[in-house]
């Protein structure tokens, strides 16, 4: 197959192989010992039916996040009566966009007393991302490290015609290559004390732009 100029073949062992997928680019592990699979559970969020209380905020949607290294992203707010059945998740969830055009669509969800809720409180997810839970509890390393160009040339094609996008299975069988524990638990640490410093300043800001709008 060829991809970015490179052929390559995969060999695999029955073991490997993932029912239905033929797509060569998902054996593919440039030397890696490593899959995603074995730092990670990757699957779509679960569908719940929540009422308005237990959520302020509307759906997340790919438009919501901004291009750039921000660790935070726009929270919409809805009015607390509502009901919804969506994709949710909770706090310090690392969501993954899945469609080609928005690969780099990842982020962390804050946690509730940074953004003055109280906990635990819920966010519904209306794009179509995926749920990634790091068996080492270091989302924000891993926030970082998915959206390097290391990891993003590795994913594969992906599938859907015109609008193609990955799979929970597929993006499972990624190739990595991590640092050690040490270096991901300090990578994970400094960003997330920035991104707590990030969601508090954005409700400083939301706060004092609606007391501008709200007044007479």
């Amino acid at each position: 197959m060829e991809k970015n100029g490179k052929y390559f073949f995969s060999v695999i062992a029955k073991a490997e192989f993932i029912q239905s997928v033929w797509d060569p680019h998902v054996y593919k592990r440039n030397g890696s010992k490593h899959a995603l699979c074995d730092f990670a559970v990757v699957a779509k969020p679960p569908i719940k039916r929540i009422l308005g209380e237990h959520t302020p905020f509307l759906p997340i949607e790919y438009r919501d996040i901004p291009e750039g290294n921000y660790l935070s992203f726009a929270l919409n707010t809805q009015p607390r009566h509502s009901k919804s059945a969506l994709p949710v998740v909770g706090e310090n969830a690392l969501l993954f966009g899945t469609m080609r055009a928005y690969l780099g669509n990842i982020i962390v969800t804050p946690m509730a007393d940074w953004i003055e809720e109280k906990s635990p409180i819920h966010f519904p997810v209306k794009s179509e991302f995926v749920l990634i839970t790091p068996n080492d509890d270091l989302p924000y390393f891993w926030l970082a490290y998915f959206r390097s160009q290391h990891f993003l040339n590795n994913l594969p094609l992906g599938s859907g015609g015109t609008r193609p996008r990955l799979n929970p299975e597929s993006l499972a069988q990624t190739p990595v290559t991590v640092p050690p524990l040490s270096t991901r638990s300090s990578i994970h640490n400094q960003l997330k004390e920035l991104a707590m410093n990030e969601w508090q300043n954005y409700r400083k800001v939301s706060f004092t732009i609606n007391s501008l709008t709200q007044k007479k």
